[in-house]
């Protein structure tokens, strides 16, 4: 089966499977970038994506969403200096009411049919909603194994291949040893290593939450009866929201997790002004609630700096 590329969760991979494709979360291991059609001062993450896509990188196709600018102008670059590869941008809404979702539900329509010719392959709707209920299989079993405490730097390097996670590894993640650790929440943009997970579990802390876009932040269900494109879009668009969406929730789900931690590790890439607006928001609800916050920007790189190392220790020390 031929692999799929995508990089957000407002992405519905079950209409990539039912296209015949295997979906593929894609957040490259290697640290190069692309200095040539993107300026230095992008988004790394952007940057290491279009340096990835123009390599070898094997894959049928990729969907874009217009999650930021960013992922706007790598589309813009695809687009006009690698004509062979399939590329989609899926214009998702900022808002999640009833109209919104039915715009969506047309964007997923026109997404399925592109699907279909660049496969051959008609989506079937018995099929599609097929795909909706083994996913929401995986999901419920997923959040099942969230509730039994397993060791989130496991949970990580499994979601780095997308959300929800095949059911058929959920066994071999480990669970987490003694309690009574300083419970942090991991806030922010594409966590692309488990070491800062790691460092953090081994320095004493646990991560109760992984709320990074290579983390959980798909919906929870999808709806099995009737229109699955109607059902599809409406879970997405009311899945917990990123900071794109500037959606009121999502202050008050900030506020909830920071309530049950002792402390938070906001991580983002260099010149991710979503992430660096929401900071402004996050470091006022710390504040308010008397928990202490570390900001880390990174270069996106597989393996954390030194310096970084240094910040997460210390953080450790001084506050928990």
């Amino acid at each position: 089966m031929r692999t799929f590329g995508y990089c957000c969760t407002y992405v519905p991979l079950e209409i990539i499977e039912a296209s015949g494709f295997m979906p593929l979360r894609l957040l490259p291991s290697s640290h190069e970038k692309e200095d040539v059609l993107l300026d230095p001062n992008f988004c790394p993450y952007v940057r290491a994506l279009l340096a990835y896509l123009r390599s070898s990188s094997g894959i049928a196709g990729i969907v874009f969403v217009n999650s930021c600018d960013g992922m706007r102008r790598l589309y813009d670059a695809l687009r006009r200096f690698s004509s062979d590869l399939f590329i989609y941008l899926l214009d998702v809404p900022r808002k999640s009411d009833e109209e919104a979702v039915k715009y969506f539900s047309n964007v997923l329509r026109d997404f399925s049919g592109w699907l279909e010719k660049l496969s051959e392959k008609e989506v079937d709707l018995e099929e599609l909603k097929e795909k909706i209920r083994v996913y929401n299989f995986r999901r419920r079993a997923f959040l099942d194994l969230l509730e039994k405490g397993p060791k989130m730097e496991e949970v990580l390097r499994v979601l780095k291949k997308g959300f929800p996670p095949d059911e058929r590894v959920l066994p071999l993640i480990p669970f987490k040893g003694k309690r009574g650790r300083k419970k942090v929440l991991i806030s922010g943009s594409v966590l692309e290593s488990e070491e800062v997970v790691k460092m953090v579990e081994d320095l004493g802390g646990e991560a109760v939450f992984l709320d990074v876009c290579s983390g959980v932040r798909g919906p929870s269900w999808v709806e099995e009866s009737g229109d699955p494109y109607f059902n599809l879009a409406r879970a997405y668009l009311k899945k917990p929201p990123c900071s794109r969406s500037f959606d009121p929730k999502r202050k008050a789900i900030l506020e909830k997790m920071i309530s049950e931690v002792e402390g938070v590790v906001f991580y983002t890439p260099k010149f991710c002004d979503h992430y660096l607006h929401e900071l402004v928001t996050l470091r006022a609800l710390c504040q308010r609630m008397g928990k202490p916050l570390l900001h880390l920007e990174t270069d996106y790189h597989p393996n954390i700096s030194e310096t970084m190392r240094t910040r997460i220790q210390a953080f450790f020390e001084k506050w928990l």
